[in-house]
Order: structure tokens, then C-alpha cells, then sequence
């Protein structure tokens, strides 16, 4: 499968490739979200769609232009083409279907990225049909229930970069605070990852069978838990909070 990615508010997404008609340059590429800045494509007005403000991010810059079924997507960026066997396509999960926005999941080769997909289709729907105009935010609670110890926390989704099994080794830390199970490689060097029942004083007994990557304030790491739901639930704990901690592990 071809897509096309883009980055939305420093988040991965992409298009699926034949649904692309053409990539524009925005001409006011700090303005965000879109207005009525004069962008035409083939001879007539282009209706903007500012990405980043209907998936729920709130205004973003947005550089460059997608044009699907007469209709431009406007994204930070775009590009490159992903080609993905169909085995690494994964659907969305019940919880999130409620948006027809996200039409499935993507998994690069990294490991350690999960890519949503976007629906050309509802999106496209969702454009003005006049003139370019801000389209705005829908009323939403985005957020990530992690199970833990049998109780249940809330992380902001914003804060989430991906969610995977936990890995079957980390390399260990000498003198180290005992929630930090370690570390484990990354592209490009070492990311910490905490056992987040420690972290917060909860039993360590249960399988940690989850790993949840969250930056926050430029410090990136791994909550080890039991488990992951989409939605909101549960107490919320704020993730910025919850690496100072580690901040002395360089990341």
C-alpha cells in the first residue's frame, strides 16, 4: 500500500497515495489555521482544510497543501511516499471509530511509529464548499486510558507518540531509581522507560505487557503498563510530571 505522509502539529499521519490529486506550497506559511489567502488550483478557489484544528490540535503551521477530491488538506508537511505490505495496516480500534477522520493505522519499519491513516473521503466532506474559511475544533476528550494495577489513569493523547508491546529486554541502569527498568535503543541512541506501578507507588506484581512512548517538555520515554485503552477514563496524570523524574537520564 502507498501512502503519502504528512506531519500535523508534529504528529504522523498519511493519505492513501491514489487518493492525492496534487502537493501545493502554501503561500503564507506561518498563517494557521487557513483562511481566505487566495490559493486557487486549476483556475478556481481551493477550499482549506486545516488539518491540524479538525483532528483536534488546535492551530498549527501549515506549509504545504494535499489536494484530495477538490479539496486542499493543509499539513506542516508532506511527503516522503511510505510502501507498506498490507500486513502492517492494522484497523482502527472500536474505541476511536467514532471519527470517520482515521480510517486505520500504519507501522512503518521502525517499530517504534504508528501512522494514522486518513480517510480522503471524510475529510473531504468535512471542507467548506465556498470559499476558504478556519474550520473549527470538534468538541472531543482525546485521551488514553492506561490500565495499571488494576486501577485505571488518563494520559493526555496529544502526549502520546505510540503504543506497542512491551519489549523482552531492557538494558539495566546501575544505581538507578527503582522505577527506571531501563533502557532500550531507539534510532539515533537510548530512550529510558519506567515501570509506571513504581513510578507511582502502586504494587509492582501484574505483567507489564504494554509499552506507551509520551514526550513531554523535550524529554522522551516509555511507561511500561498492563494495558491500553483509547478514551477517556480514570485518574489524569500529567506526563511532563511524570519524566522529571527521569530527567537526569539524558534521553
Amino acid at each position: 500500500m502507498a501512502l503519502l505522509a504528512l506531519t500535523v502539529a508534529g504528529r504522523p499521519y498519511a493519505l492513501p497515495l491514489a487518493e492525492v490529486e496534487a502537493v501545493l506550497h502554501r503561500p503564507e506559511a506561518a498563517a494557521s489555521p487557513p483562511g481566505p489567502e487566495g490559493l486557487s488550483w486549476r483556475g478556481r478557489p481551493l477550499p482549506l482544510l486545516c488539518l491540524a484544528t479538525r483532528l483536534g490540535f488546535g492551530a498549527a503551521p501549515a506549509r504545504r497543501v494535499a489536494v484530495v477530491r477538490g479539496v486542499g488538506l493543509a499539513a506542516g508537511r508532506v511527503g516522503p511516499v511510505l510502501r507498506l505490505e498490507p500486513a502492517a495496516i492494522d484497523p482502527v480500534p472500536r474505541a476511536l471509530r467514532g471519527d470517520p477522520a482515521l480510517a486505520g493505522f500504519a507501522r512503518p519499519g521502525d517499530g517504534h511509529t504508528l501512522v494514522g491513516i486518513l480517510s480522503a473521503r471524510a475529510l473531504a466532506g468535512d471542507a467548506p464548499e465556498a470559499a476558504p474559511a478556519p474550520v473549527p475544533a470538534r468538541p472531543t476528550d482525546r485521551a488514553v486510558t492506561l490500565d495499571l494495577a488494576g486501577q485505571a489513569y488518563g494520559l493526555p493523547a496529544g502526549a502520546v507518540l505510540s503504543v506497542a508491546p512491551a519489549p523482552g529486554s531492557l538494558v539495566r541502569v546501575p544505581r538507578a531509581p527503582d522505577f527506571l527498568a531501563g533502557m532500550m535503543p531507539v534510532r539515533g541512541g537510548a530512550m529510558p522507560v519506567i515501570d509506571l506501578a513504581r513510578r507511582l507507588g502502586l504494587p509492582a506484581g501484574g505483567e507489564r505487557r504494554r509499552l506507551v512512548v509520551v514526550e513531554a517538555d523535550g524529554v522522551r520515554a516509555g511507561l511500561l503498563v498492563d494495558g491500553v485503552r483509547f478514551g477517556a477514563g480514570g485518574r489524569t496524570l500529567d506526563p511532563a510530571a511524570l519524566l522529571a523524574p527521569a530527567g537526569g537520564l539524558d534521553p
